[in-house]
């Protein structure tokens, strides 16, 4: 397919951490805390650092007179709504009547000359943003953040700071949305990811000399890329030297503890119980150890933290091997169809598709293997073409090397779940790496989406980079295996379009991962983690069970009603890919379209 006429390139910014080489983590090491040994209870707490109820001023809201619905401030930013006033500042919705966007205000990050944000989808031509005003006589903490250059994934992006008309203005992120209060259940994973994203971010306010943000539930939003901290209106600041280290160790103890505090609310777990041994326990186990003081510092709960992200997101390794082991009673056989065509609109066809059949013994039985796969192209003028071929080839190739070359007859049969899953994305990584190589040689952005399927037995082992999918049928219902890596995709999980406007949606062309990137692992990791978008999936299949692999050619155009009909009626794989590439020519045939079907019987 061409990039030009369909498929954007990849969005390689979407999900990185924007900030992390201006202002890299590495700045919580300016100034490292004395150990506390004892645990400070409230009343020394407050005798050394007074609340800032008492501190703030007694007017908590300035004169918005001159400030009216519409009025321009600036020259560039309309006011659209007082949202609300506070501790001597008034915070405002703003539009920004810039017409070459330079952040979005939504989720913070850089954009350039774009209609929608390449991340969250924001619409640019309507970007809106945080105005919070003050006068000469309030103190307006989110000044002196934009002065401190304060930047972190975990903290509301703050953009600009200027006079107008005697008084002070701050451009940030916009507030609104949903807040880590409105979240009735957690996913484990999401609690643990969630619980590292924000504690790094405090741990970087700490860094920088910013105490006491507001550690509340309502005060915390979430944005594409997880939370961020947008409550700063009774935060103190310091500079850190060897003179205050105790005023500084005492204040970043009361706010660990109140963050602590916060986690807790999130796991809606009861306090008391000493039951339960799942993922959440033990985080709640961890925040109380924190409290009661046997983890004393916020660095040592974020390392307990990540030593537990590492031993719950790996995929577990079965000893006793796979089913191969004890192969069914009957014979299994493995049945494969493919197709591709170039459509009705195109004039080249950057789609590739392959099938290859293995047969393997494990304890003297016979064991059918098939490999299936679809790759769809971009870049332009060939490139797509050439991406597509040379991915299925190295993936290929390499899961021939490594399952069947590498292992005798013997231990073919130990082969575990992990080890395939762990086979089948290596040659994914190989077939990226080289992809990206030429894709440097010739100066293109070609790449490639991906979705390949290795069935052993009555076993399928699943991998998708793009929006390539995979379904499984089973003569009844169709179910979508994979996820789209695609940015109307995301916009699906975040509940902000239903799943039948993916289809038709003005962004469904641009994807966020693909073959032919630099750090591909890195991203599709952070993708899995931060957006539970996985890109493994195992699938068991029994004697009449299909496989379906397909291209967004045929799944933009072909309903899954009109899908199982043509499953349930075709003779055969075969067949049934013809038929399906025929209706989608039917349907208009807009884009390549490429079809692979693994049948068990």
């Amino acid at each position: 397919m061409s990039h030009s006429d369909s498929k954007t390139e990849p969005l390689q910014p979407t999900l990185q951490l924007h900030y992390a080489e201006e202002f890299p983590l590495a700045r919580q090491n300016q100034f490292t805390p004395v150990s506390v040994t004892t645990l400070v209870n409230r009343q020394e707490l407050m005798e050394i650092v007074p609340d800032l109820e008492s501190s703030h001023p007694a007017n908590n809201k300035i004169s918005t007179a001159n400030l009216s619905i519409q009025r321009l401030i600036n020259q560039r930013y309309a006011i659209e709504k007082l949202i609300h006033s506070r501790a001597g500042m008034n915070f405002y919705l703003v539009k920004d009547l810039l017409a070459s966007a330079l952040w979005c205000g939504y989720c913070g990050i850089k954009v350039d000359m774009q209609d929608f944000c390449p991340r969250c989808g924001q619409d640019l031509l309507h970007n809106h943003f945080l105005m919070i005003e003050s006068d000469r006589h309030s103190t307006n903490p989110y000044k002196e953040l934009i002065l401190r250059e304060i930047r972190n994934e975990g903290i509301l992006a703050i953009f600009e700071r200027f006079q107008y008309e005697g008084r002070f203005y701050v451009i940030s992120t916009q507030w609104g949305g949903q807040t880590l209060a409105d979240i009735s259940r957690i996913n484990p994973v999401s609690l643990l990811n969630w619980s590292l994203v924000l504690g790094e971010a405090l741990s970087y306010l700490h860094a920088n000399g910013v105490f006491q943000p507001e550690l509340t539930l309502e005060s915390i939003f979430l944005r594409p890329d997880g939370p961020q901290f947008a409550g700063f209106t009774k935060c103190k600041f310091h500079q850190l030297s060897s003179t205050n280290s105790r005023r500084i160790q005492l204040q970043q103890r009361r706010d660990l503890v109140k963050f602590c505090r916060m986690l807790l609310k999130l796991t809606r777990l009861n306090l008391t119980s000493k039951t339960g041994k799942g993922l959440v326990s033990v985080i709640r186990d961890l925040l109380l150890e924190t409290i009661s003081g046997k983890i004393i510092t916020l660095k040592a709960l974020l390392e307990e933290f990540q030593s537990l992200k590492q031993h719950s997101i790996q995929p577990p390794v079965h000893p006793e091997g796979l089913k191969m082991n004890n192969p069914p009673a009957e014979k299994v056989t493995l049945l494969s169809g493919k197709a591709t065509h170039t459509g009705l609109i195109r004039s080249l066809n950057e789609d590739s598709v392959a099938t290859y059949q293995f047969s393997q013994f494990s304890a003297n039985s016979p064991i059918p293997v098939t490999l299936g796969l679809v790759a769809d192209g971009m870049g332009g003028h060939q490139n797509g073409e050439i991406a597509s071929k040379i991915a299925i080839e190295i993936v290929a190739n390499q899961i021939n090397r490594d399952l069947f070359l590498s292992n005798s007859e013997m231990n073919f049969g130990q082969l575990t779940d992990f080890s395939i899953r762990k086979i089948m994305f290596d040659a994914i990584l190989a077939a990226n790496e080289k992809v990206y190589q030429i894709a440097r040689a010739k100066e293109s952005d070609m790449g490639t989406t991906i979705t390949a399927a290795l069935v052993i037995g009555e076993t399928a082992y699943i991998v998708n980079v793009g929006d390539t999918r995979a379904y499984y049928f089973n003569g009844n219902q169709l179910h979508q295996l994979t996820e789209d890596h695609s940015l109307v995709y995301l916009f699906y999980k975040q509940k902000r379009i239903d799943y039948a406007e993916i289809r038709q949606h003005p962004q469904r062309n641009q994807i966020l991962r693909c073959l032919g990137e630099k750090d591909l692992e890195k991203n599709l990791q952070f993708m899995a983690e931060k957006y539970e978008m996985p890109y493994l999936f195992t699938q068991p299949l029994t004697s009449g069970d299909s496989l379906l692999l397909c291209s967004d050619g045929l799944w933009e155009l072909v309903s899954e009603d009109e899908i199982i009909e043509i499953l349930n009626t075709a003779e055969s794989p075969q067949v049934a890919c013809s038929k399906l590439i025929e209706l989608a020519n039917q349907h208009g045939g807009r884009d390549n379209i490429s079809v692979v079907i693994i049948k068990v019987e």
